[in-house]
C-alpha cells in the first residue's frame, strides 16, 4: 500500500513538475535534470534561425549612444513585445505598433503606428526615432539589444512573467494539491515511526 502510494505520488509530482521545464526553456535556459534547475549560458544567443526567441515582453534597461547612457526618465514605462504578428510597445506616453521583419541577427520595425495622445515631456518620439533605425539584435541570457544604425544600443531584460501555479487534478477534475501533501505527510510521518 505505502509503495503504490509512494508511487502515484511520484508520477503526479513527475507530471507537475514539467512545467518548469517549459517555463526554464521559454526563457532560453536549459533544464539540468539532477539539480531540476534552470542555467543559463554567458554565451550570445547565435541560434538566429529561430525568431521565436525574441518573442516576448521586454523591458527597457537603457538606451547608449557612443557607450554613454541616455537618461530615460520613466524605464519602466517603455515595454517592447513581440510575436509572430509583429510588435508593441508601451512607452511614457503613448502604444506604438506594427509589423517587423527578422533575418538572421537582422530586424527591422519599419513604419511605426501608435495611439496619438499628446504629453509632455514624453520621450517617445525619440524611442519611437531609435526603433525606426534599428538594423540588428543580439541576446544574451535574458537580455535583447537592439542596435541602430548609427550606433545606438536600446537594451532590454526580458520581463517576467506572472508565476502560473499548476496544481494537480484527480480524475474528476479536482485539485489535489492539498490531498497529495497530506498523503505525503502521512508517509512521512511513518517513516519516520519506524526509525
Amino acid at each position: 500500500m505505502k509503495t503504490k502510494i509512494i508511487f502515484i505520488l511520484c508520477a503526479i509530482l513527475l507530471l507537475t513538475s514539467c512545467g518548469a521545464k517549459d517555463a526554464c526553456l521559454d526563457k532560453w535556459g536549459s533544464y539540468n535534470e539532477t539539480t531540476k534547475q534552470c542555467e543559463f549560458s554567458e554565451k550570445e544567443n547565435t541560434n538566429t534561425s529561430d525568431k521565436n526567441a525574441i518573442f516576448g515582453s521586454w523591458e527597457l534597461s537603457k538606451i547608449e549612444e557612443k557607450g554613454k547612457e541616455i537618461p530615460v526618465k520613466r524605464k519602466q514605462d517603455f515595454v517592447l513585445t513581440i510575436d509572430a504578428q509583429g510588435f508593441s510597445s508601451s512607452t511614457d506616453c503613448n502604444t506604438l505598433m506594427w509589423q517587423l521583419t527578422t533575418n538572421n541577427t537582422k530586424i527591422s520595425f519599419g513604419d511605426i503606428a501608435g495611439t496619438m495622445m499628446a504629453c509632455e515631456n514624453s520621450q517617445e518620439n525619440l524611442y519611437a526615432e531609435y526603433l525606426r533605425n534599428v538594423e540588428s539584435f543580439s541576446l544574451k541570457n535574458t537580455e535583447l539589444t537592439l542596435k541602430t544604425k548609427n550606433g545606438v544600443k536600446l537594451i532590454f531584460q526580458k520581463k517576467k512573467s506572472a508565476k502560473i501555479e499548476q496544481k494537480p487534478i484527480d480524475a474528476n477534475g479536482n485539485e489535489t494539491n492539498e490531498k497529495i501533501q497530506k498523503e505525503i505527510k502521512k508517509v512521512e510521518v511513518k517513516e519516520e515511526q519506524k526509525r
